[in-house]
């Protein structure tokens, strides 16, 4: 059964619509325009995260503000964004999780992301 929409046609109208590709641009400016934080009740979580953030962009050798502008283009483009947690429990120095959790970052808006246990982080667009 084919897709109901093709998402591969936001690319080519961006592609060949300047005033899309501006606004998309103009969007994702204004969404970042001051930057993000993470917050939340508990400063030993937030300095949890923190440190987490860090060891994916070493790892991945993306910084974590291009990922969440990545992440936020994908939001603009498609209302939708995808994130695959990958794990080497035997290299990770985060703490294994039984329940799924979720992780709320500010950047002008509320993004929301569900990990399971055996989920995956990485790589969108």
């Amino acid at each position: 059964m084919p897709a109901e929409y093709d998402l591969s046609e936001i690319g080519r109208i961006e592609d060949t619509e300047s005033m899309v590709r501006q606004s998309f641009g103009k969007k994702l400016a204004l969404m970042f325009k001051e930057g993000f934080t993470f917050i939340g009740k508990n400063p030993k979580t937030v300095k949890y995260i923190k440190t987490r953030f860090a060891q994916i962009a070493r790892a991945t050798q993306l910084p974590t503000l291009e990922m969440m502008r990545l992440i936020g283009s994908s939001l603009i483009r498609k209302s939708n964004a995808f994130l695959i947690k990958v794990r080497d429990e035997d290299a990770s120095s985060g703490k294994i999780r039984k329940d799924p959790i979720r992780v709320m970052i500010s950047a002008n808006c509320w993004l929301f992301f569900n990990a399971g246990r055996n989920s995956r982080i990485f790589s969108f667009r």
